[in-house]
């Protein structure tokens, strides 16, 4: 029974440590790029451009295989 709360104090410290940066993420960058859209509204969207690319490069990184365990395990 210890190792079960143990274990449940790990994932709920991973989990509260990601929804900080993400906290982070959502409130600074807008903020960032919105003194950089009074300067130059341009460079806004190719920083979109470059985020939505990163974004694209670390879901292809994801196996299908894992994909495909996760997917049959619902059934």
């Amino acid at each position: 029974m210890r190792s079960d709360k143990k274990h449940f104090n790990r994932l709920n410290s991973k989990i509260n440590n990601k929804l900080r940066y993400n906290h982070i993420a959502a409130v600074f960058l807008p903020f960032l790029l919105g003194l950089l859209w009074v300067s130059n509204y341009q460079i806004v969207f190719f920083c979109g451009a470059a985020i939505s690319c990163m974004s694209l490069m670390v879901v292809l990184t994801i196996r299908s295989e894992l994909l495909k365990g996760a997917n049959n395990r619902h059934v």
